[in-house]
């Protein structure tokens, strides 16, 4: 279970500090809200998590040892690519969704390695490609940057280094 001042992952990204635990009632009767506030946006909204529902939207952050394991692992990851811009989308979203880091890693690498090939031809990434990227290095970034406490862009340097970018 989670607490007051607990630093959480929500599964389809982001790392939030829980800051409140709260009674609301929407028409239904009056249920628990876990109070969740972007942990590296403080000026964004808060995000309001029905308690019984906490185990399906959040999770705990990853472990030193689990961060180092997926970055060590990168090499390895075999990347995925959907020609059918409709279904990359389809598939990137449910991998998103998944809440494993795994998938955040394969989709970084496959857009990340689709992007330098675009470039060596002079294009770019899609709207929805950039996108999904810009949403995966947030989510991913942050919660490393946390977990290993280095800045941001060394998290970024590093990985684009095992990735030979």
């Amino acid at each position: 279970m989670y607490s007051i001042n607990d630093v959480v992952a929500k599964k389809e990204g982001g790392v939030f500090q829980i800051v409140d635990l709260v009674n609301i009632d929407l028409g239904l009767g009056e249920q628990q809200y876990l109070v969740l506030k972007p942990y590296f946006h403080p000026d964004k909204a808060n995000i309001y998590v029905p308690l019984e529902k906490a185990e399906v939207f959040l999770r705990a952050l990853i472990s030193i040892k689990q961060a180092m394991d997926l970055i060590d692992k990168i090499p390895l990851i075999e990347e995925v690519w959907y020609q059918d811009p409709k279904q990359r989308k389809q598939e990137f979203e449910t991998l998103i969704r998944s809440g494993d880091l795994t998938n955040y890693f394969v989709l970084l690498k496959s857009i990340y390695l689709h992007q330098k090939f675009l470039r060596e031809n002079k294009k770019s990434l899609s709207t929805n490609d950039r996108f999904v990227l810009d949403r995966i290095k947030t989510s991913l970034f942050e919660e490393l940057s946390l977990v290993l406490d280095k800045p941001i862009d060394d998290i970024e340097k590093s990985i684009e280094d095992k990735l030979d970018l």
